[in-house]
């Protein structure tokens, strides 16, 4: 489970702009995902499915912080860019029926190990 960085998509509520970032998940079985979207408070219908690369739920700062105290992993852009070419890899492996190949780890900085 992981957290990407705070940025400002042009959110506007009650009035003000805010920051949200996204809570997504390298796995395609997305029962952990909705299980810890479920504690921090998020309603189902609010989860972001229409991408089935990175499908995910948008988290405003507090929101954010929930979901690190529930145990997602604070990641940078570049390593959730990183997760979700990894879990379109998956996906299209499995989609094309060839199975899912032994994954690489990802570094903290988002390199290939």
């Amino acid at each position: 489970m992981y957290v990407d960085p705070l940025q400002d998509f042009g959110w506007v509520l009650r009035g003000r702009r805010v920051q949200n970032c996204h809570l997504f998940t390298d796995s395609l079985d997305l029962a952990e995902l909705h299980a810890v979207a479920a504690a921090i408070g998020m309603r189902l219908s609010w989860f972001q499915s229409a991408s089935r690369v990175a499908p995910h739920y948008d988290l405003t700062a507090s929101r954010r912080a929930l979901a690190i105290a529930a145990g997602a992993r604070e990641v940078s852009r570049r390593e959730a860019a990183a997760i979700w070419r990894q879990r379109r890899s998956d996906a299209g492996a499995i989609a094309s029926g060839g199975g899912l190949q032994p994954r690489e780890g990802i570094c903290p900085d988002g390199e290939r190990q």
